[in-house]
């Protein structure tokens, strides 16, 4: 039985609410995210009569959540989006790959950052732009070195573009 929620930005107002009931190994909490935060990481600690759990961390970005719609494993199956967004996806199974389309302006910098890694993703993820035509622009893989992976390109006329995100080891399991 959770008592008390710890959170590693201690201002943010913070409270534990009622679950399910379905699993009593499971706690519900609301958080209150001001319209002014940084974007960044935030953790969240649980206290019980037994000590207090190990940190569960989520990412608080800039834009609004777009989340992917399976199946989007290929261009034709492409989740839309319009920019600027936070992209949220899950590489669940072997194989799998998340695949968004939006449009590109011309003459402007369209940019991509991975943040899972600082998230605790073990996802070694290889992050790939393409062109209309499905020619790659610009790719990059997660190194062991990096919190982020960064593609970016300045297309010179407005067009559809593909982001694709896959695991480089083949290996999947919703990270």
């Amino acid at each position: 039985d959770a008592d008390r929620l710890f959170v590693s930005h201690g201002h943010l107002p913070a409270n534990l609410v009622p679950g399910d009931g379905k699993n009593a190994n499971q706690a519900f909490c609301e958080i209150e995210i001001p319209a002014d935060f940084p974007p960044g990481m935030v953790a969240v600690r649980l206290h019980t009569p037994l000590g207090s759990t190990a940190a569960k961390s989520f990412y608080v970005g800039p834009f609004a959540e777009s989340g992917e719609k399976e199946d989007n494993n290929n261009r034709e199956s492409a989740t839309p989006v319009a920019l600027p967004a936070t992209l949220v996806g899950t590489i669940a199974t072997k194989g799998d790959r998340d695949v968004w389309v939006t449009d590109a302006p011309a003459d402007k910098d369209v940019v991509f950052v991975l943040v899972g890694p600082q998230m605790g993703s073990s996802l070694n993820a290889k992050v790939s732009l393409s062109d209309e035509t499905g020619k790659i622009v610009e790719t990059a893989t997660r190194q062991p070195w990096q919190t982020e992976v960064v593609v970016s390109h300045r297309f010179d006329r407005p067009q559809k573009c593909y982001l694709q995100i896959e695991d480089r080891d083949y290996t999947g399991g919703g990270n």
